[in-house]
């Protein structure tokens, strides 16, 4: 199954469930997403199989006796919460991080710059390839590239990101 989340500041948008459609047709889940995301006026939205959403934001931590397992790092208005296998920036974003430097990742994965300003990033033509150790290295130097600051990694949990201005909290 793919998960989803498309927001502004705090909406969710949900994905479909895997199916044929997500292997065979992933246009189909590009124009999906795109659409969700101008629809909703996201900033960042993004599809991910369920295993890699996991392992980039799943833990244990020890509370007294008990043991608490949960999400973290899924609140966009805290930071982008990584990269998936597909990804959507908004213009805010795409402002941010500069389109020289996001045109300079099409080695890396597909970018396609939208007519209306956003900005679509693919890792892998299925969703089943987002898991393969080459992707998720041509995630993490995408995330390298365009600023560690901004991403939220499980290996360091309570760090602050770095958000636009104009998607602060006022």
């Amino acid at each position: 199954m793919e998960r989803g989340i498309a927001t502004r500041q705090t909406g969710d948008v949900a994905a479909p469930q895997r199916s044929a459609m997500a292997s065979d047709r992933p246009e189909l889940l590009e124009q999906l997403l795109c659409d969700a995301c101008r629809t909703a006026h996201a900033e960042y939205g993004f599809v991910a199989m369920d295993q890699d959403y996991r392992i980039k934001h799943f833990q244990s931590v020890k509370e007294g006796v008990s043991e608490v397992q949960q999400y973290v790092g899924d609140n966009p208005e805290h930071g982008i919460p990584g990269l998936y296998w597909m990804n959507f920036f908004g213009p805010v974003y795409v402002d941010y991080f500069g389109k020289e430097e996001l045109a300079s990742l099409r080695d890396r994965a597909d970018v396609v710059f939208l007519d209306d300003g956003p900005v679509y990033l693919r890792f892998g033509r299925r969703p089943e390839d987002s898991d393969a150790p080459a992707t998720l290295e041509q995630q993490r130097a995408v995330i390298r590239i365009l600023g560690d600051a901004a991403f939220f990694d499980l290996r360091d949990p309570t760090r602050k990101l770095e958000v636009p201005a104009a998607l602060r909290p006022r």
